[in-house]
């Protein structure tokens, strides 16, 4: 046989069955192992897409629930605020009230004192007058007794004030 560029039959014959087996490798090789490579790789690629999209599809979620918690937290601090000032306010019109009644009480317990202190005075006013009236009697009765001079009237008085200034006066 001719040599073909410089290769003899021999090496030609094996360099065909080298192809010819390098050739069924390669298919065989693409049938058992690049299909079920190639179709777990494009498996894998699809979870991890799917992971994601589910990833961000959780985020999106979890961010939506954080905004509406937010708006939650927002309202209830403002109805926490609300109730402090009501509770303030209330307590404040509870403190004037009480005011409000710790004067009027005072002022009654004032007027009381002051109509039984009144009460007192006149009392005192009418235990003098009926004292008066007493020692006027009895200066009376000594003066109507005895018939007496200037001399023995000043004395008499002055034994009246005496016996007067020994009496206890009631105030």
């Amino acid at each position: 046989m001719p040599r073909i560029l410089g290769f003899d039959s021999q090496t030609v014959i094996q360099l065909i069955i080298q192809l010819f087996n390098t050739s069924l490798l390669s298919f065989l090789l693409y049938i058992i192992l690049y299909k079920p490579v190639t179709k777990f790789l494009n498996n894998r690629t699809t979870r991890i897409e799917n992971s994601i999209k589910k990833a961000q599809n959780s985020l999106t979620e979890a961010q939506k629930m954080k905004e509406f918690y937010e708006e939650k937290l927002e309202i209830i601090t403002e109805e926490r605020d609300k109730i402090i000032e009501d509770a303030r306010i209330r307590a404040n019109e509870i403190e004037a009230k009480i005011i409000e009644d710790a004067k009027k009480e005072a002022e009654s317990i004032k007027e009381k004192a002051m109509n039984s202190i009144k009460m007192e005075r006149e009392n005192a006013v009418n235990d003098m007058k009926a004292q008066i009236i007493d020692i006027s009697t009895l200066m009376a009765e000594k003066y109507i007794s005895k018939n007496i001079d200037k001399d023995t009237q000043k004395k008499l008085l002055d034994e009246v004030i005496s016996d007067v200034g020994d009496a206890t006066w009631v105030n």
